[in-house]
């Protein structure tokens, strides 16, 4: 029996969560990021709410009755994001990720897609070029950048980094934790990014442990940034490049408090950014990258979350 591509159903994701592993864990041990290692999570929280929010844009390839493959794409406006691609390895070669890309593109055609984006990591020219050939080309190099807290604390001591958060003006920072509070931070993405996130936000807040702290400049929103309780850091989002030290600093200190390490996906061409964890002890981990059919994003004004949420 050939291979069979079909909608993605909720009982996909525990075969998704382990195809991603398994296909993750293939690529950095013959890349040599062997240290890095995927652990599935059965419960996988978002590709269960990307298919409650956007079931059309999520593919399983079939095979004898065993998920092999599945890709999850998401449309925001006019922005298409593939967030995720990924094949058993004993199926490579085999064109299961050209249909599954092909199933993705699909989605949101019909109202307006003007740019596609992706990431991807920077070690794999198998699929760099797989989105190469449908005009999805190298756009901005990313890199994971992770750091022990304690590292972080001893730097944030020995630089006086408490005295550069007295650039936050007192009363400042609201925690957001409301859909109302959600629609006001569309106004930042739109400058920033050049799309509304309302889902993104929605689902980043139902997170156990995650918060968001919006930073509010006469009474309109200027910035806002996450951190989980697994210490990651992002996304991250100012209007201003002279708000964004600010606010990284404060989920450098913030993650510092919640957990042992430190991860925060930074693009090169954001000197500050790159400039300011590099002070504080986190280093480079792994190399990605950002991929879109046109430019698009004022990086140096913003921090990704995850190759899959941007």
């Amino acid at each position: 029996m050939g291979i069979v591509y079909r909608r993605a159903g909720l009982d996909d994701a525990p075969a998704a969560s382990s195809i991603l592993a398994a296909a993750q864990n293939d690529l950095n041990q013959r890349h040599g990021f062997g240290h890095i290692n995927v652990s599935p999570n059965p419960q996988n929280p978002h590709f269960v709410y990307c298919l409650n929010e956007e079931p059309e844009g999520i593919w399983v390839a079939e095979k004898d009755g065993q998920a092999i493959g599945f890709s999850l794409c998401w449309v925001r406006g006019s922005f298409w994001f593939l967030a995720q691609l990924f094949v058993l390895p004993g199926f490579h070669g085999q064109g299961v990720g050209q249909m599954l890309l092909e199933k993705a593109l699909v989605y949101g055609s019909a109202e307006g897609v003007t740019n596609r984006a992706l990431i991807t990591f920077a070690y794999n020219p198998v699929s760099i070029s797989l989105y190469a050939r449908q005009l999805i080309y190298p756009r901005e190099s990313l890199y994971t950048m992770v750091g022990q807290s304690q590292t972080v604390r001893d730097r944030w001591r020995a630089q006086g980094t408490d005295d550069r958060l007295g650039e936050i003006a007192p009363g400042a920072l609201e925690r957001v934790s409301g859909l109302d509070e959600i629609q006001l931070l569309r106004g930042i993405d739109e400058d920033v990014v050049g799309f509304p996130r309302d889902r993104d936000h929605r689902f980043l807040l139902q997170i156990p442990g995650s918060a968001c702290y919006c930073l509010q400049g006469r009474g309109v929103p200027e910035g806002y940034v996450y951190v989980s309780a697994d210490g990651r850091i992002g996304p991250l989002a100012v209007r201003s490049p002279e708000k964004l030290a600010g606010l990284l600093l404060l989920g450098l200190r913030q993650a510092s408090e919640t957990a042992e390490q430190i991860s925060i996906l930074v693009a090169g061409s954001n000197e500050q950014a790159m400039s300011l964890v590099l002070r504080h002890g986190l280093r480079i981990d792994q190399p990605l990258l950002l991929m879109a059919s046109r430019p698009f994003g004022r990086w140096g004004c913003y921090v990704f979350r995850s190759p899959g949420l941007m």
